[in-house]
């Protein structure tokens, strides 16, 4: 069974010109054109728009999202189940923060009864040194001039 463009837009609640992007840097390309250049998507297309909705749910780069997804071997189970632990993750983050405002508020209705400590305060944020350090030997840790950085630093 095929879909047309705007089944899929309201379906994976995305705009066609968003879908028509997507067609464009080569990241979800319909499965067929008819001879009059029109769009028809699979079955596998719609999973395959369901994995990029949640890596853009996830905050993934369409860049990177592509790299994914076109990689020869794509297991859209183990790539579920990757977004599963990350969206765990994700929302056990927001829920710390969650529990922090809530903390937060109550030390400020109430100081006497709600002490908060200026360690409280920040406990459930990441580090940020840490976390950029992260990423960014994730983007270059491959190249030269990471190993350079890194031989300096030390």
């Amino acid at each position: 069974m095929s879909y047309q463009i705007g089944e899929v837009a309201r379906l994976a609640k995305v705009s066609i010109r968003t879908l028509h992007h997507y067609d464009g840097i080569g990241l979800l390309v319909p499965s067929l054109r008819n001879d009059a250049g029109y769009r028809f998507y699979s079955g596998e297309d719609l999973q395959k728009l369901q994995v990029i909705r949640f890596y853009r749910t996830l905050e993934f780069s369409l860049t990177d999202i592509k790299a994914l997804v076109s990689a020869t071997d794509f297991d859209r189970e183990a790539i579920l189940l990757q977004q599963r632990e990350l969206l765990r993750a994700r929302a056990s983050e927001l829920s710390s923060a969650l529990s922090l405002i809530e903390t937060t508020l109550a030390a400020m209705r109430d100081p006497q009864e709600n002490l908060m400590s200026n360690n409280a305060m920040f406990e459930v944020f990441p580090d940020l040194d840490e976390s950029l350090q992260k990423e960014a030997e994730q983007r270059w840790g491959n190249t030269e001039g990471w190993k350079q950085s890194v031989k300096r630093a030390s």
